[in-house]
């Protein structure tokens, strides 16, 4: 294979405005040419995407996505733009009209257009919410979720369910109106058994959930909360994504917290509590803390844990500050909306000296 370097841009744009005046659009000529330009900026260190930019080849990418009968053309100019797009030069892209386009090839026949155009509009929605808003206002969602509901291949599959994670992620957040369509296929993607895409698929999750009342909502009714909890009572890499849901869950109303009660949350608590990581310590605390500001009953139902308040206790007056913060909270929630015999609980099991 050539190695193509910046020497090899003059050349290659001589190429494409020759292609022009001629009329004639060579397949053969325009998918080498945008390989060229895809492996002049592959190279893993400071790609010389500023050149590639300035040589003006970024129209000539931009109009081979529309080429509809040259799929490798499309293929070879979406890949081009997905290295762009991996850069500090994303808005480029936008900026000069690809967004629509892009769009338009997650409903292409071929399913390697479809896969690269995902990877580049999950790039372009993780630079920053002002163009993730750009990329949802172009309608892209829906036609993403379909790759996910229909996977031609498990790369395609993995890879539209990472951009589907960037498309809710960054806040301001997106409006729910946005987002809620993808709930029910991430709900379908936390019952199967690809850890990589549930991992991702929590995370978008709990983007989503960490909103007001309404995005809590719109997660809860897709039946959810009994999945999150039989993720968090065992190790892997889907347990933080999963307990940042709940405890996003958990600060809502009183309802939506019985929710994840009523889904035997606090069965998994012990085993959080007992974690050998800080941040997930941490997160079981803010999760306890939440539901001891809820109402008597769900106050009750954190006492009434066995040994659970006593470990809270415990971390209140010993462990570290982040983990020590968040462990005071569960004790003072339960002192200042319990009644008489929830102080009294929480005086017996020591508690109250780690709010002296």
């Amino acid at each position: 294979d050539k190695v193509f370097t910046t020497q090899d841009i003059p050349s290659l744009m001589e190429q494409l405005h020759e292609i022009q005046q001629s009329g004639v659009m060579d397949g053969d000529k325009l998918k080498s040419i945008a390989q060229a330009f895809r492996k002049i900026m592959s190279v893993e260190n400071n790609p010389p995407v500023h050149e590639v930019l300035n040589s003006g080849a970024l129209p000539y990418l931009i109009n081979m996505l529309s080429l509809t009968d040259k799929p490798l053309v499309q293929f070879e100019a979406a890949w081009a733009l997905t290295n762009i797009a991996s850069t500090d030069q994303t808005a480029a892209i936008v900026d000069a009209g690809a967004i629509p386009a892009l769009v338009q090839l997650l409903t292409s026949a071929s399913a390697d257009v479809r896969e690269q155009s995902a990877w580049c509009l999950g790039n372009i929605a993780g630079d920053s919410t002002a163009l993730r808003d750009v990329v949802l206002a172009a309608n892209a969602m829906q036609p993403l979720i379909l790759n996910i509901i229909k996977p031609e291949s498990t790369s395609l599959f993995s890879n539209c369910v990472w951009a589907l994670s960037n498309f809710c992620r960054g806040k301001p957040q997106p409006a729910i109106s946005q987002v809620e369509s993808a709930i029910p296929a991430i709900v379908d993607i936390l019952r199967g058994d690809n850890e990589d895409a549930k991992v991702d698929a929590l995370w978008a999750l709990s983007y989503i959930s960490d909103g007001g009342e309404e995005h809590i909502d719109a997660v809860l009714q897709c039946n959810v909360a009994p999945l999150l909890v039989e993720i968090l009572g065992e190790e892997s890499r889907m347990l933080t994504p999963a307990l940042r849901t709940v405890g996003n869950i958990v600060t809502g109303n009183d309802k939506q917290t019985q929710a994840m009660l009523d889904a035997d949350l606090l069965h998994k608590m012990q085993f959080l509590l007992n974690h050998e990581r800080r941040l997930i310590k941490k997160e079981a605390c803010w999760v306890l803390s939440n539901i001891a500001a809820g109402t008597e009953k769900q106050i009750g139902s954190v006492l009434g844990r066995y040994g659970c308040m006593a470990h809270v206790a415990e971390m209140a007056e010993h462990a570290t500050w982040e983990v020590r913060k968040e462990a005071i909270w569960v004790v003072s929630n339960v002192a200042t909306g319990g009644n008489k015999f929830h102080v009294q609980s929480v005086v017996e099991c020591g508690a109250i000296d780690s709010l002296c």
